[in-house]
């Protein structure tokens, strides 16, 4: 089960909003992906539930890790043997995008959607 949490944030200069997954119980996913909107670098922090989960599936877990523009067109591809990772994603346009966290197992992928806003 997952949910989002959303977060206001307002000062003098002005307003922005983010958002982080939350998830509870079962497989779990990634811990978090933030910030979104993002506008340099998209931080991924894989889970350690999600880690130990595969690990005991497949003893070298890794997680292809894939940033998908709103046409379904690759855009940005990496991978981690558990590590957080870092995506720059400011030469991407403004828009959305649909991250995918796949564990290397049979398990159904994780997908975001990621706002990026300059």
């Amino acid at each position: 089960m997952s949910c989002t949490l959303w977060v206001e944030v307002s000062n003098s200069c002005g307003t922005d909003y983010a958002s982080i997954q939350v998830y509870a119980g079962g497989r779990g996913g990634f811990s978090s992906v933030y910030p979104n909107p993002v506008s340099d670098i998209l931080h991924v922090i894989i889970g350690q539930q999600t880690l130990a989960n595969a690990k005991a599936l497949n003893a070298n877990p890794t997680f292809n890790i894939r940033l998908y523009n709103a046409q379904g067109n690759l855009l940005r591809n990496t991978t981690s043997k558990g590590e957080n990772v870092e995506m720059n994603v400011l030469k991407l346009p403004n828009g959305i995008y649909y991250l995918r966290i796949d564990d290397g197992t049979d398990n159904k992928p994780e997908i975001q959607q990621i706002v990026v806003k300059h």
